[in-house]
């Protein structure tokens, strides 16, 4: 059976239907307008033109933790805001001024939250402002889920930085020095019979260096991946920081001799610090490797480290003054390039230097050095010259 469409009439209701529902609620006793008004769960307050309070709601009230008798005839600034007088931007004030709504959102002390409010303005029969209503909704839990939402959003950008490093320097820094061991080993297996013996041992000196490197890199990056997922340890302890700068220097001392640069350490032997010790002696291997790489033959690298304090704001006596060794590592070599030191502890910039004897690099020590020294709160900077050379200093705790 087919159904009949629906006409206008019965699906829209005349003027003479809409006029008798108004009159009806016209006609409702004020106490249900009262039951209406206090079931509202938004904060409700009608404000004169003086600011002063007419009425305001169940809602409103409970929130205050007053009573609508105490409320009703204050002002609005005092008993809402804690104020003397309007604060700067007020709508109500506003509203008086342009006769027209406004919208805005407010963090209220006395209230305890972030509210949506929209202010309206009360006309009298001649078209006067006389007042306004302002309908405040609490905002606050979706304020907090917009900002735990930014906070996720910045932490997968930069992990997908991690990423996209991560991949970067295996496509293009691991692939180097592999395509050079392959190169010197073709050459090898291709004029064995032909080389002389210094040719051979250049050869290998290549495929020696390649190799380190190699195993460098790939050190730096087994680490640094450790650190971005939480799994590699972190375990303080007192070292002794000159034994730990001693052995760094007894290790990098074949790769200083063959470019002729002498390592120095004037760590005082007393100094102590309380840090992980395979993260303190990465660090110190890095920068050192570091200031290797980027001196020129007869040059020198000298570890310092000195004594200091810092006193916080904070009146506790845990946080009073802090004591902290800092470690320099000073060469005087090619130095850095000042628009270039910002970008050096960069992870979203893949940026390097090669060295004095064009040994690459990947710029992955860096980052994974500060981010070490920050796990220990101290902060890993540097001071550099072009053609003077650099400094690279870090703190750390000594308790």
């Amino acid at each position: 059976m087919q159904k009949e469409p629906l006409n206008e009439s019965s699906s829209i209701p005349d003027n003479k239907d809409h006029e008798l529902v108004i009159s009806k609620v016209k006609s409702l006793p004020e106490n249900v307008w009262e039951a209406i008004f206090d079931s509202i769960p938004d904060l409700i307050t009608v404000i004169d033109k003086n600011c002063r309070v007419v009425r305001a709601n169940k809602a409103m009230t409970e929130r205050l933790g007053i009573t609508e008798e105490s409320m009703v005839g204050s002002y609005c600034y005092e008993s809402i805001h804690g104020l003397f007088s309007p604060m700067g931007g007020c709508p109500h004030v506003q509203l008086l001024e342009d006769g027209q709504g406004h919208i805005s959102e407010v963090f209220e002390p006395l209230l305890n939250g972030v509210f949506l409010v929209s202010t309206t303005p009360v006309f009298d029969k001649e078209g006067t402002v006389v007042g306004s209503v302002h309908i405040a909704r609490d905002i606050t839990l979706r304020k907090q889920a917009e900002d735990k939402l930014q906070t996720y959003t910045v932490e997968l950008e930069d992990l997908n930085a991690n990423k996209d490093k991560f991949f970067s320097v295996i496509a293009h820094d691991l692939k180097s020095p592999f395509q050079g061991l392959l190169g010197f080993t073709d050459l090898l297996l291709e004029d064995f019979d032909m080389l002389q013996k210094d040719e051979i041992k250049n050869y290998l000196i290549n495929i020696r260096n390649a190799s380190h490197n190699t195993y460098s890199l790939l050190e730096n990056l087994l680490d640094w991946s450790r650190i971005q997922s939480g799994r590699m340890n972190f375990t303080p302890s007192r070292i002794n920081l000159a034994h730990e700068v001693g052995q760094v220097l007894d290790i990098l001392n074949s790769n200083a001799i063959r470019k002729g640069i002498s390592l120095t350490s004037l760590v005082e032997h007393e100094i102590e610090v309380f840090a992980d010790q395979n993260m303190v002696h990465s660090v110190i291997q890095n920068l050192v490797s570091n200031a290797i790489k980027f001196s020129n033959s007869r040059g020198q690298v000298v570890v310092t480290a000195e004594k200091g304090q810092i006193s916080n704001n904070d009146e506790s006596p845990d946080n009073a003054i802090k004591n902290y060794i800092k470690v320099n590592v000073r060469d005087h070599g090619i130095g850095i390039p000042q628009e270039a030191i910002a970008r050096i502890f960069s992870l979203t910039d893949h940026f390097s230097l090669n060295g004095t004897a064009n040994e690459p690099g990947t710029g992955l020590g860096l980052i994974l050095s500060k981010e070490m020294i920050e796990r220990h709160g101290g902060e890993l900077t540097v001071n550099s010259k072009p053609g003077e050379g650099s400094t690279f200093s870090f703190t750390l705790p000594v308790e």
